[in-house]
Order: structure tokens, then C-alpha cells, then sequence
């Protein structure tokens, strides 16, 4: 028995080091901060905790997320590229409850950007330079369970 758990943790270590360079995973949680990333990588569908945070992703679209439906939490905030949420791009976080999207100056929200999200509780959107406009159109109408709303 011992045996197994000693090959078992020597794969996932060899898949954590070999098949996801520049991310760290922990469990059920991806660290890729900083990694100079232009898209979302490549991680396991299990993934809960998503950390993009400080990356050059320019754009969120319907197939960015798509293999991640577990995801609760996501942190793409302050990313080194103008980035833009298109149309569609979280019908599949159905579990996500926390979603970072601050420091994005120049972030640009399709008006159904946020569909999908009806769990999303808290949401970042400080220093993105969004006009008054994310609140008085209809971004924010999928958000039925948002609890904590961060604008500048």
C-alpha cells in the first residue's frame, strides 16, 4: 500500500512539475501569477482556485474558461494587456463566487459578459476605468446572488 501511495505522489508530482510548467498546482488550485501568459493555460478540469492574476491575457471569450466548470474563484486582475470580457465567456463557471477583475485599466465589457455567473457573490472591478454605465445598463442583471460590488 505504501508502495502505491509513493508512485501515486511521485506522478502527480512529474504532472505537476512536467505538465504545467509555469503554474503552481496545490490541490484544487492553480497558481499561474506573473507567469507572462497570454491565455489561459492548459490545467486540469478540476481546478477550483484559478490565479491569472498579473499575466498579458487580452481577452476572456465563450472557449477561455470552457474546460474549468468547477471553478469557484478567478483572479485576473491587473493584467499587463488591455483586456476585454466577450459576450458569453462564463456559461460554464456555474460555481464561480468570487470573480478579480481589478487594476485592468482599459477593460472593455461585452453587455452579456457576465452571463452565466447567477452564484457570483463578490466581484472586483476597482481601478478598471469602467464608466457609469456598468451599472446603469444591463451587464450586472445575471449577478441575481452578488453580494459585494468593488467600483473605485
Amino acid at each position: 500500500m505504501s508502495r502505491l501511495l509513493q508512485l501515486i505522489w511521485t506522478g502527480l508530482y512529474l504532472e505537476v512539475t512536467t505538465g504545467y510548467p509555469s503554474c503552481s498546482l496545490m490541490g484544487q488550485k492553480a497558481r499561474c501569477s506573473f507567469q507572462r501568459h497570454h491565455w489561459v493555460p492548459v490545467l486540469p478540469p478540476t481546478i477550483t482556485h484559478l490565479f491569472l492574476d498579473g499575466n498579458h491575457i487580452s481577452e476572456i471569450n465563450s472557449t477561455s474558461l470552457r474546460d474549468f466548470p468547477e471553478l469557484q474563484y478567478l483572479d485576473l486582475a491587473d493584467q499587463k494587456a488591455v483586456l476585454i470580457i466577450r459576450n458569453d465567456s462564463f456559461l460554464r463557471q456555474r460555481n464561480l463566487v468570487q470573480l478579480e477583475l481589478g487594476f485592468n485599466r482599459g477593460l472593455t465589457l461585452e453587455p452579456r459578459a457576465f452571463d452565466g455567473l447567477s452564484r457570483l457573490q463578490v466581484l472586483f472591478l476597482y481601478y478598471c476605468s469602467l464608466t457609469d454605465s456598468i451599472l446603469s445598463g444591463a451587464y450586472l442583471e445575471p449577478l441575481v446572488s452578488l453580494e459585494e460590488l468593488a467600483l473605485p
